[in-house]
Protein backbone atom coordinates (compact mmCIF):
# COMPACT_ATOMS: atom_id res chain seq x y z
CA UNK A 1 0.00 0.00 0.00
CA UNK A 2 3.18 2.28 0.86
CA UNK A 3 4.34 1.73 -2.42
CA UNK A 4 1.38 2.88 -4.42
CA UNK A 5 0.89 5.95 -2.11
CA UNK A 6 4.64 6.20 -2.95
CA UNK A 7 3.96 6.04 -6.35
CA UNK A 8 1.22 8.75 -6.20
CA UNK A 9 3.17 11.46 -4.35
CA UNK A 10 5.97 11.11 -7.02
CA UNK A 11 3.17 11.35 -9.68
CA UNK A 12 1.90 14.30 -8.59
CA UNK A 13 5.51 15.94 -8.08
CA UNK A 14 6.09 14.98 -12.16
CA UNK A 15 2.38 16.75 -12.20
CA UNK A 16 3.96 19.78 -10.53
CA UNK A 17 7.30 19.71 -12.58
CA UNK A 18 5.53 19.54 -16.04
CA UNK A 19 3.31 22.80 -14.83
CA UNK A 20 5.99 24.35 -14.28
CA UNK A 21 7.97 23.72 -17.69
CA UNK A 22 4.10 24.83 -19.42
CA UNK A 23 4.30 27.88 -17.25
CA UNK A 24 7.68 28.82 -18.66
CA UNK A 25 7.16 27.82 -22.56
CA UNK A 26 3.96 29.87 -23.07
CA UNK A 27 3.12 33.57 -22.83
CA UNK A 28 3.02 34.95 -19.31
CA UNK A 29 1.80 38.65 -20.41
CA UNK A 30 0.52 39.76 -24.42
CA UNK A 31 -0.45 43.61 -25.42
CA UNK A 32 -1.94 43.51 -28.82
CA UNK A 33 -0.69 46.80 -30.36
CA UNK A 34 -2.57 48.40 -33.55
CA UNK A 35 -0.23 50.90 -35.32
CA UNK A 36 -2.62 53.83 -36.11
CA UNK A 37 0.16 56.50 -37.41
CA UNK A 38 2.37 55.55 -40.35
CA UNK A 39 4.09 52.42 -39.71
CA UNK A 40 7.77 52.64 -40.28
CA UNK A 41 7.92 48.68 -40.53
CA UNK A 42 4.72 48.80 -43.17
CA UNK A 43 3.17 46.62 -39.75
CA UNK A 44 -0.38 47.70 -38.67
CA UNK A 45 -0.50 45.16 -35.98
CA UNK A 46 1.45 43.47 -33.69
CA UNK A 47 1.52 41.69 -30.30
CA UNK A 48 4.19 41.87 -27.58
CA UNK A 49 4.03 38.97 -25.56
CA UNK A 50 6.33 38.15 -21.60
CA UNK A 51 7.21 34.80 -20.88
CA UNK A 52 9.15 33.39 -18.27
CA UNK A 53 12.62 34.22 -19.75
CA UNK A 54 11.19 37.79 -20.76
CA UNK A 55 10.36 39.54 -23.66
CA UNK A 56 11.69 37.68 -26.84
CA UNK A 57 13.05 40.42 -29.86
CA UNK A 58 10.14 40.11 -32.30
CA UNK A 59 7.97 42.52 -34.38
CA UNK A 60 8.46 44.82 -31.10
CA UNK A 61 12.09 45.76 -31.66
CA UNK A 62 10.83 48.88 -33.52
CA UNK A 63 8.76 49.67 -30.51
CA UNK A 64 10.25 48.57 -27.47
CA UNK A 65 13.38 47.82 -28.43
CA UNK A 66 14.79 48.95 -24.87
CA UNK A 67 12.46 45.72 -23.28
CA UNK A 68 13.85 43.02 -25.52
CA UNK A 69 15.27 40.48 -23.19
CA UNK A 70 19.27 40.05 -23.71
CA UNK A 71 19.87 36.29 -24.59
CA UNK A 72 21.91 36.57 -21.77
CA UNK A 73 19.17 37.31 -18.96
CA UNK A 74 17.03 34.51 -21.63
CA UNK A 75 19.50 31.84 -20.97
CA UNK A 76 20.05 32.56 -17.03
CA UNK A 77 16.23 32.25 -17.03
CA UNK A 78 16.25 28.54 -18.81
CA UNK A 79 18.84 27.45 -16.50
CA UNK A 80 16.59 28.83 -13.77
CA UNK A 81 13.72 26.64 -14.98
CA UNK A 82 16.20 23.84 -15.17
CA UNK A 83 17.58 23.76 -12.16
CA UNK A 84 14.07 23.99 -10.60
CA UNK A 85 12.56 21.23 -12.56
CA UNK A 86 15.70 18.61 -11.94
CA UNK A 87 15.08 20.01 -8.04
CA UNK A 88 11.49 18.99 -7.87
CA UNK A 89 11.86 15.93 -9.24
CA UNK A 90 14.93 14.80 -7.29
CA UNK A 91 12.51 16.09 -4.13
CA UNK A 92 10.26 13.18 -4.95
CA UNK A 93 12.83 10.78 -4.55
CA UNK A 94 14.67 11.76 -1.29
CA UNK A 95 14.30 10.41 1.81
CA UNK A 96 13.66 12.73 5.38
CA UNK A 97 13.07 16.02 5.16
CA UNK A 98 15.79 17.38 2.59
CA UNK A 99 13.31 16.33 -0.06
CA UNK A 100 10.70 18.01 1.68
CA UNK A 101 12.43 20.84 2.09
CA UNK A 102 13.83 21.27 -1.56
CA UNK A 103 10.17 21.24 -2.69
CA UNK A 104 8.94 23.68 -0.45
CA UNK A 105 11.96 25.90 -1.63
CA UNK A 106 11.32 25.53 -5.10
CA UNK A 107 7.69 26.49 -5.29
CA UNK A 108 7.73 29.09 -2.97
CA UNK A 109 10.91 30.67 -5.18
CA UNK A 110 8.93 29.72 -8.16
CA UNK A 111 5.82 32.12 -6.67
CA UNK A 112 8.45 34.89 -5.97
CA UNK A 113 9.86 34.76 -9.13
CA UNK A 114 6.27 34.96 -10.94
CA UNK A 115 5.41 38.23 -8.28
CA UNK A 116 8.73 39.63 -8.68
CA UNK A 117 8.45 39.46 -12.99
CA UNK A 118 4.60 41.42 -12.40
CA UNK A 119 6.53 44.26 -10.26
CA UNK A 120 9.25 44.68 -12.82
CA UNK A 121 6.87 44.75 -15.56
CA UNK A 122 4.56 47.19 -14.00
CA UNK A 123 7.31 48.98 -13.27
CA UNK A 124 8.63 49.03 -17.04
CA UNK A 125 4.67 49.69 -18.29
CA UNK A 126 4.61 52.98 -16.23
CA UNK A 127 7.08 54.49 -18.43
CA UNK A 128 4.79 53.89 -21.22
CA UNK A 129 1.46 54.18 -19.47
CA UNK A 130 -0.27 50.76 -20.05
CA UNK A 131 -1.93 48.99 -17.52
CA UNK A 132 -1.02 45.03 -16.77
CA UNK A 133 -4.65 44.83 -18.00
CA UNK A 134 -7.05 46.83 -20.11
CA UNK A 135 -7.36 49.03 -22.80
CA UNK A 136 -5.25 51.87 -23.93
CA UNK A 137 -4.72 55.00 -26.41
CA UNK A 138 -0.76 55.33 -26.66
CA UNK A 139 0.52 58.50 -29.16
CA UNK A 140 0.60 57.25 -32.51
CA UNK A 141 -0.97 53.40 -31.43
CA UNK A 142 -3.72 51.95 -29.74
CA UNK A 143 -3.07 48.94 -27.28
CA UNK A 144 -6.18 46.93 -28.14
CA UNK A 145 -5.68 44.78 -24.75
CA UNK A 146 -3.13 43.61 -22.53
CA UNK A 147 -3.67 41.06 -19.98
CA UNK A 148 -2.53 38.04 -18.02
CA UNK A 149 -2.03 34.91 -19.91
CA UNK A 150 -2.40 31.07 -18.67
CA UNK A 151 1.26 31.14 -18.46
CA UNK A 152 1.60 32.65 -15.31
CA UNK A 153 -1.43 31.42 -13.77
CA UNK A 154 0.39 28.14 -14.26
CA UNK A 155 3.70 29.57 -12.33
CA UNK A 156 1.16 30.18 -9.28
CA UNK A 157 -0.25 26.96 -9.84
CA UNK A 158 3.16 24.92 -10.43
CA UNK A 159 4.32 26.81 -7.09
CA UNK A 160 1.62 26.81 -4.53
CA UNK A 161 1.27 22.63 -5.92
CA UNK A 162 4.96 22.23 -4.73
CA UNK A 163 4.11 23.84 -1.00
CA UNK A 164 0.96 21.61 -0.36
CA UNK A 165 2.82 18.41 -1.77
CA UNK A 166 5.79 19.80 0.85
CA UNK A 167 3.73 20.33 3.56
CA UNK A 168 1.48 17.25 3.18
CA UNK A 169 4.26 14.66 1.85
CA UNK A 170 3.93 12.58 4.80
CA UNK A 171 0.06 12.35 5.06
CA UNK A 172 -0.01 11.19 1.32
CA UNK A 173 2.70 8.67 1.62
CA UNK A 174 2.15 7.66 4.54
CA UNK A 175 4.14 5.53 7.40
CA UNK A 176 6.62 3.32 6.48
CA UNK A 177 7.19 0.02 8.32
CA UNK A 178 10.23 -1.53 8.85
CA UNK A 179 10.02 -5.14 9.02
CA UNK A 180 13.55 -6.85 10.96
Amino acid sequence: MVSIRLWLFRALVFSAAAVMLISAIIPWWTAKVEILANAPTGISYFEVSLYQHGIPDNFAREYFRHDITPLSQITLAWIYIGVSIVTILLSAFLKGKIGRWLLGITGLAYIIYAVVCIFMMTSRLSIYQIPLQGEVFVEGSAIKQTSFQVGYYLAYIAGLTCLFLALFRNRIIGKIKFNN
